[in-house]
């Protein structure tokens, strides 16, 4: 069986969900469709768009979101469209029947994220977030030795992001009603899930958010501070406003017999381990699993388990740097 795919928008992670697909034989990305939003000229470039990305890759362009997923040629569908319309463009999936890898965040509330899971798992269909960082060699390497207690009790993790982020200035990751947020709830996500692949659930959330440098409604740098029922301490940043955090970047995990760094690669003890750490290459692991997952009935590395407990730190960040106070989980 060849698994059929379709695509829901054609932003810059469509190509990469695209490569994604391509290193695997039993499948085959054959529509796209994008979401309509706004009016004018935005609409005209997103037409133009999907017209662009489905010449480009030959692939069967489809009017709107319904007709695609409706469409007896479509098994399963990546969607990957702007926040607002996740929870009912997988209700709609689901209910035609197909299997779908969804891009994070996944929805805004728990209650809508456990109604997803209800109703994928009565249709006995494979919903899973696309949670890309989580399939990286080296954090699964990472969750291994971690596991099998090669590092000992761990003490204290860090996970850092810094990156410029100009272009979202006046496009939707920049309103709060469409992105639900700023840095955190966007690219900061990958740092939350992670924590959450390497050391389960926090018990206390405190954080910090400002808007710096980006003409934005949400936050631009958001630090968040977690701790565990064993006393670990864990620290994440993401911060919109600088492209020169080159030398804190990456996950950084100490604990009492031995130490991790993911950055250019994995290093344990200092030692190189794994190179398996690009970005590119997270999409091809996530891709080969989500076939495996639906053809090979293996489980995925991401789940919706991790996506609410994803949301349920973000949420509670959120209301620590509102509140100015601890949140417990």
């Amino acid at each position: 069986m060849t698994l059929r795919i379709g695509f829901v928008d054609t932003g810059f992670i469509s190509e990469y969900h695209l490569n994604g697909f391509a290193t695997d034989s039993r499948c085959k990305v054959t529509g796209v469709t994008r979401t309509w939003h706004g009016a004018g000229k935005d609409l005209e470039r997103q037409k133009k768009s999907l017209s662009e990305f489905a010449a480009t890759h030959k692939l069967k362009a489809y009017g709107s979101f319904e007709e695609m997923a409706s469409s007896p040629e479509i098994d399963a569908l990546v969607i990957a469209s702007i926040n607002p319309y996740h929870y009912s463009q997988v209700i709609t999936a689901l209910d035609n029947g197909k299997h779908v890898l969804i891009e994070k965040p996944v929805v805004r509330t728990a209650k809508e994220l456990l109604d997803l899971k209800a109703k994928a798992e009565a249709k006995g269909l494979h919903l899973v977030p696309a949670h890309n960082f989580s399939y990286r060699g080296a954090v699964l390497e990472t969750k291994k030795l971690i596991k099998a207690g090669k590092l000992g009790k761990i003490h204290y993790a860090s996970f850092t992001q810094s990156f410029y982020a100009g272009a979202v200035e006046g496009k939707w990751r920049s309103k709060h009603e469409l992105a639900w947020g700023g840095a955190l709830i966007d690219s900061g996500t990958h740092l939350v899930y992670q924590t959450v692949q390497l050391l389960g659930r926090p018990v206390r959330v405190q954080a910090f958010s400002a808007r710096n440098i980006l003409r934005m409604d949400d936050e631009d740098i958001s630090s968040v501070q977690l701790q565990y029922l064993d006393g670990t301490i864990a620290h994440l940043m993401q911060n919109w406003g600088s492209g020169h955090g080159q030398d804190i970047e990456g996950i950084r995990i100490v604990g009492s017999e031995g130490r991790v760094n993911i950055s250019d690669a994995l290093y344990v003890n200092g030692e190189k381990i794994s190179s398996d750490v690009s970005y590119g290459d997270s999409f091809k692991n996530q891709a080969l699993s989500f076939v495996a997952t639906i053809l090979d009935g293996k489980e995925p590395e991401s789940s919706l388990d991790d996506a609410l407990l994803t949301m349920q730190i973000i949420n509670a960040a959120y209301e620590s740097a509102k509140t100015d106070r601890t949140i417990l989980l």
